[in-house]
């Protein structure tokens, strides 16, 4: 009885080996075949046989793998890759391939999916470019199942083949873009720094390669728009200075029209009054530091004084949430340009200069500056104008100093000199300190009758 069990045992054994032999060589038959086929180069002009060749090697995908066979699987996904050089591909094909991914992730086999995303990588190389926009969208989708799955390495090839799209000489990257911003935001969401940091980087080679039309440049403009917004709700202040490092890069190329550079300027004071709310975080007062230096330079006249008002707005919310001395790092870009810029056209006053931008700009910021003080005053019912100045001038000669305390105090002069000329009803009746009284200075009082 024994022996039989025994007998039993080597030929069910046997049997075993010899099916998983024969299985084995009947997937390396059926990659041979492909392999022939796929080395045909007239194959491709015959939509037909193109069709049922891919259709085949997607099968012989799907079923290697599940069997465990990973070597042929690896090895066919090798050969789709060759078959899109070729030009073996058809216009559903980012769908088919965003398939074998999303399988290979239900699963778990993410070492298959890299693969493939590999053969993604080919396929957006050599596809017609009026196809991109179909592979970019199921890239996008791609990085969000990668992120779901708990893959980001995954995740950032997604991004890399995405910049392959990029890459390709399209007149309309719209698509592409907006995959690119997708990912980014999906990066931020999930705190993934080095993935953003590496799309970043990837854009500024893009950016400073000088490859970028004024369509793509204004596009990428909004995305920064976005970026930041979501830099600002999960709180990523580690990514806020890599953005603002990419976005100089972008605007020194100076190609951006001024309507939009409008929508730049009001759209980070927007993400800037918002982060006004965000508790312990410093990202609004160095929104508005950054926006309005790198802007207040490349404005017309009109567009000057939309970017003084507009951080004076900002200001002006936290005022009404905080008072005066909260919103001091807020008001600071203003009265640090405004101090510079005054020293700047003194001389020019003094050497006999006529009027210049600066000046305009300077004029700008001694006007808005002074009604934003008018309405600290009221909202706080208990303060002066005079208090107000003086609780500034105390906060800018503290942590916030920058220059010397005279040129501090001489702006300070020049607002309370503004202020004295248009003030109206009971602010008549208020003093200012002596020390904000401006004396004798006669560059200072050539320029406060030009304003």
């Amino acid at each position: 009885m024994f022996r039989w069990v025994i007998i039993i045992a080597v030929a069910t054994g046997t049997a075993i080996a010899v099916y998983v032999w024969l299985r084995s060589r009947y997937f390396e038959i059926r990659y041979k075949k492909l392999t022939n086929h796929v080395g045909n180069g007239n194959i491709s002009a015959n939509k037909c046989q193109s069709d049922k060749l891919l259709t085949a090697i997607y099968r012989l995908i799907d079923d290697s793998v599940v069997a465990g066979n990973t070597v042929i699987g690896y090895k066919t996904i090798d050969l789709l890759k060759e078959a899109f050089a070729g030009g073996l591909m058809r216009k559903d094909e980012p769908f088919e391939l965003a398939g074998v991914i999303v399988g290979a992730f239900r699963r778990k086999q993410p070492d298959i999916a890299a693969a493939t995303l590999d053969a993604f990588r080919q396929l957006v190389r050599y596809m017609p470019l009026e196809n991109i926009y179909l592979a970019t969208e199921q890239l996008s989708q791609l990085a969000v199942s990668c992120f779901k799955e708990n893959y980001p390495f995954l995740a950032a090839k997604t991004a890399e083949v995405v910049v392959v799209a990029f890459e390709r000489k399209t007149e309309e990257r719209a698509a592409v873009i907006k995959a690119l911003t997708n990912i980014g935001v999906l990066a931020l969401k999930h705190k993934d720094n080095g993935l953003f940091w590496e799309i970043i980087v990837r854009l500024d080679g893009l950016v400073k390669g000088d490859s970028l039309n004024k369509s793509d440049l204004a596009q990428i403009t909004n995305m920064t728009g976005v970026w930041l917004h979501n830099i600002v709700k999960y709180n990523n202040t580690a990514m806020f200075p890599v953005l603002t490092d990419f976005v100089v890069n972008v605007l020194n190329l100076e190609k951006l029209t001024q309507i939009e550079l409008t929508t730049f300027v009001k759209d980070w004071y927007n993400v800037a009054g918002t982060a006004c709310f965000t508790p312990n975080s410093d990202l609004a007062a160095r929104i508005i530091a950054f926006t309005f230096k790198m802007t207040l330079s490349r404005w017309e006249s009109r567009g000057m004084e939309l970017t003084v008002k507009g951080a004076c707005q900002v200001a002006r919310i936290v005022i009404l949430e905080k008072g005066i001395k909260e919103a001091f790092p807020y008001i600071w870009p203003l009265l640090d340009t405004g101090r510079n810029l005054l020293a700047q056209e003194l001389k020019l006053v003094s050497a006999g200069a006529e009027g210049s931008y600066r000046r305009h700009a300077l004029f700008a910021i001694v006007r808005e500056l002074v009604v934003l003080m008018r309405f600290a005053a009221r909202k706080d019912m208990l303060l002066t104008f005079g208090e107000v100045i003086s609780q500034i001038y105390q906060c800018w000669l503290g942590s916030f100093s920058s220059g010397s305390a005279k040129s501090i105090k001489r702006f300070c002069q020049l607002l309370v000199a503004y202020w004295l000329r248009i003030r109206t009803g009971q602010e008549k009746k208020t003093m200012v300190s002596n020390e904000f009284i401006m004396k004798n200075d006669q560059d200072c009082q050539k320029l406060l009758v030009l304003i």
